[in-house]
This record gives C-alpha cells, structure tokens and sequence, in this order.
C-alpha cells in the first residue's frame, strides 16, 4: 500500500485553486532574488531568470558553486510544490557559431535539468530545451548586452491536467 501510495501522480490543481497556488508559491520564492535570479509572476505561471555569469564558466555547461548554492535552495522549494511543472531553458548570445551555441545551450539547461532531479525532482517534471541565441532578452550589441542573453530560464505551471491532449 505505501509503495502504490509513494509513486501515484499527484492529483492536478481544480482551475479556481491555481491562482492561489502560484501566488502561494511566488511568495515562497522572492528570497531567491537576493542570490541573482529574477522572478516574474505572470498570469499563469511563474518565471525565473537565472543569470549565465552566476551559473556557468565561459563556454562551460558545468555549474559553478554559487549557481548549485541557488539550485539547492530552489529544488527544496520545488520539492514542496509537487504541482508544477518546470520548463528549463538555456540561452546564448550570438557570438560564435550557431551550431556550438545551440549545443551549449541545451548542455545548460540539462545541467540544471540533472542537478535537479538529482536532488529529488522527478524527471515528469521536468522540460528541458536548448534555444541557442533565437530568443535574446536584448542585442547583442555589447558585451554587457551578450551577458544578459546567456542566461537559464525556468518556467514553474501549475499541474492542471495528468494528460495531454492534442488538438
């Protein structure tokens, strides 16, 4: 009974609990901005910013110790949101070839990806994408400007649904 108990999916949130949730979860949050990461309460999930300078060396896909200082207090967060689902994304600037870019950005979100569930995150949780230079927050324009692009994003939605449809 406790292993059926352990391993069943948790039960998804009913539409008018949602907002509740995600503002209870945001407030949980805000103290990650003092190491770095930006925090946006949007609508309908919340969104993270963490800043490439602070999570990985210079063409580097390993996390820096400040940067698992910050996963390690996010995924005891996320362990207490069971609910949410966490969408990883990695960014470079458009310096250098596209190609090695693209592969840097997704080591960079797997990295972050692995760290988590190595610290207890399921994997169902988890999306990771590598969007190499296709989405900057800024141009490229500037070395400061390119710094701000290379970055790890996270999205946290609330679980709605244990199934996907497809229109």
């Amino acid at each position: 009974m406790l292993a059926k108990a352990v391993s069943q999916e948790p039960e998804p949130l009913t539409p008018p609990t949602v907002g509740f949730y995600l503002d209870v979860q945001n407030a949980s949050l805000l103290p990650l901005a003092q190491h770095g990461l930006q925090l946006t309460r949007l609508k309908d999930h919340i969104h993270l910013i963490i800043p490439g300078a602070a999570t990985f060396d210079t063409n580097s896909a390993s996390l820096t110790p400040a940067a698992q200082e910050v996963l390690d207090l996010l995924s005891s967060l996320l362990l207490d949101y069971d609910k949410t689902l966490i969408a990883i994304s990695g960014h470079s600037d458009s310096l250098g070839d596209p190609n090695y870019n693209q592969r840097l950005s997704e080591q960079r979100a797997d990295a972050v990806g692995q760290y988590l569930n190595n610290k207890g995150v399921l994997p169902r949780r988890l999306v990771i994408l590598g969007l190499g230079s296709s989405l900057p927050l800024v141009d490229n324009d500037s070395p400061e400007n390119r710094a701000i692009n290379r970055r790890v994003e996270l999205e946290l939605w609330p679980l709605v649904s244990n199934t996907v449809q497809n229109n």
